[in-house]
């Protein structure tokens, strides 16, 4: 008679219930992590739920008839109320300026957000919104504008180093709109939220701002500010979250996961500065870059005329001369000094006037008199008598005739 094999069967009977307390500590340390996480997860969830249903509706001040007296309008040329929109036309910078609102107490800590809405057939440029206080409620305060095709829309916590543009703290007083052009306004609304294609466009502009190329730009040393905070807080809130997420829900290769968080929050922190990098870089093909002939690049940067004449300068006067380039700023690249007596100066001899052999002159209309042979200096009234070289238009390479 065979025996039967119960090895099996009773390797694999249920044993007697253990003990909660028993069971927790026989959990591995990775669920404990888990639970912990979510636990995290669900009170940043719950926070971010209770703000948002917490927060009041937005305010919204409305241009009509009946409160048209209220509103404060200088150097509007044309002023026509409307069912839905009033058309305000500015051949200058105007302002229009909202009534009082300090019954409101609107603090930009709560509603950061100010809207100018418009209808879409508005022509706007230069604009601006603009702020007052209580303390100062005849002073009003600039901030810059993004434009979209319905509104304006500013951040009063928006922080630009490059442009000592700080967040704006004080109550609220009176708003108001800068413009130049034709603007056909509703009205004027202060939220705590923005909608999602104003968050795109804040964000953008905040990460690729329009600080010009120095060799210590303040965004790179001091990093941008989105919604109110640095960069790096937001890096550094991005990769804690993104951690939770990880040990919430990952069973394994929390090290690989975690240090791939690292890394995206490391790419987050220079991504202004690459922005800012490619936005030159695409400046930098306009001008100068990828030309193969100086004279190429100077048309690229200075303009035609310039180029023209220098190759003439090059082509008709000897290496060494004494030069007088008469100064002139060059529109694409403003300096207080002479530009042209730089950018020639290491093959020719920068003078002054009367004591040069060639006068060089770009773009100088009115100096140069061919009939009686003269030319003048625009600064001091000075004449000296010459013979043309090159002329193209209104730039001119001359030949001193002593």
């Amino acid at each position: 008679m065979k025996r039967k094999n119960t090895r099996s069967k009773a390797k694999h009977a249920p044993g007697p219930p253990r003990p909660f307390r028993a069971s927790i500590r026989t959990l591995p340390a990775g669920s404990t992590i888990r639970v912990v996480s979510r636990i995290l997860l669900v009170v940043i969830v719950l926070h971010a739920t209770v703000r948002f249903f917490t927060t009041r509706d937005t305010i919204s001040i409305s241009l009509d008839t009946s409160n048209r007296q209220s509103w404060t309008l200088k150097n509007v040329r044309h002023f026509e109320p409307g069912a839905e929109y009033f058309s305000i036309e500015c051949d200058q910078p105007c302002y229009v300026i909202s009534p009082s609102l300090s019954h409101l107490a609107i603090n930009p800590a709560d509603d950061p957000y100010v809207r100018v809405i418009f209808a879409p057939a508005s022509s706007l440029r230069k604009s601006r919104i603009l702020l007052s206080d209580p303390a100062e409620p005849g002073k009003f305060f600039p901030r810059p504008a993004l434009a979209q095709p319905t509104h304006l829309i500013a951040d009063l916590r928006d922080r630009q180093q490059y442009a000592s543009i700080a967040p704006y703290t004080s109550t609220l007083e009176r708003i108001g709109v800068s413009f130049t052009g034709t603007m056909l306004l509703s009205r004027i609304e202060v939220s705590a939220f923005a909608n999602l294609a104003d968050y795109r466009l804040l964000l953008r502009n905040a990460l690729a701002s329009d600080e010009p190329s120095t060799p210590h730009a303040a965004n790179e040393l001091s990093g941008a500010y989105i919604f109110g905070h640095s960069q790096k807080a937001w890096a550094f809130a991005f990769l804690f979250l993104a951690t939770l997420v990880i040990l919430s829900f990952a069973r394994a290769g929390y090290l690989r996961k975690i240090s791939i968080a690292v890394a995206c929050t490391v790419l987050f922190l220079y991504l202004p500065w690459s922005m800012y990098f490619f936005s030159q870089l695409a400046r930098a093909a306009e001008h100068s870059s990828f030309r193969y002939g100086m004279f190429d690049e100077y048309a690229s940067r200075y303009g035609e005329d310039f180029a023209s004449l220098s190759r003439a300068l090059y082509d008709k006067v000897p290496a060494g001369s004494r030069v007088h380039f008469v100064r002139r700023v060059i529109d694409a690249s403003p300096t207080e000094g002479n530009l042209a007596a730089f950018v020639h100066s290491i093959r020719f001899e920068p003078c002054e006037f009367g004591d040069a052999d060639y006068y060089f002159g770009c773009r100088c209309p009115g100096i140069y008199d061919p009939a009686r042979a003269q030319l003048t200096e625009p600064h001091t009234g000075k004449t000296a008598a010459v013979a043309p070289i090159y002329r193209q238009n209104d730039s001119f390479l001359l030949k001193a005739t002593k």
